[in-house]
C-alpha cells in the first residue's frame, strides 16, 4: 500500500504510482494466466496515459486527476457502458465535464 509522502491526502509522486503498476504486473505475470495478463497490461497502459510526461518526483493529486469513461473501463476491466452504469448507481464517483463523465484517479487505483 502506498503511504503519503507529501503530507497531503490523496497526493502521491509519479513514481510511487508507477511502482504500484509495476508491482500489480509482477503479480499479474506470476500467475501465467493469459487473461490476467492481458488485464493488467490494459490497466497499466490505461494509467500510463495519466502519468505520460510526468517526471518521477511530479506530485499527482489523486482526486484532481481526472480520466474519462473509456480510460476506466480500461483500467478496471469493464465495458464503457458498465462504468456509465456504475456511475448512475453511484457506485463509481464522477463529474460530468461539458458532455462528458470524468472520474478521478482514486477510483480507478
Amino acid at each position: 500500500m502506498m503511504k503519503a509522502t507529501l503530507g497531503r491526502r490523496g497526493v502521491r509522486r509519479a513514481a510511487e504510482i508507477r511502482e504500484l503498476l509495476r508491482d500489480e504486473q509482477r503479480t499479474a505475470v506470476d500467475t501465467r494466466d493469459p487473461l490476467v495478463i492481458r488485464k493488467m497490461t490494459d490497466r497499466y497502459r490505461a494509467i500510463d496515459e495519466v502519468l505520460e510526461g510526468l517526471a518521477d518526483d511530479a506530485p499527482v493529486d489523486l482526486w484532481a486527476a481526472m480520466v474519462g469513461v473509456s480510460q476506466t473501463a480500461r483500467a478496471l476491466g469493464f465495458t464503457a457502458w458498465q462504468v456509465r452504469q456504475m456511475i448512475r448507481e453511484g457506485k463509481l464517483q464522477a463529474r460530468k465535464v461539458g458532455n462528458e463523465w470524468r472520474i478521478p484517479l482514486s477510483a480507478v487505483l
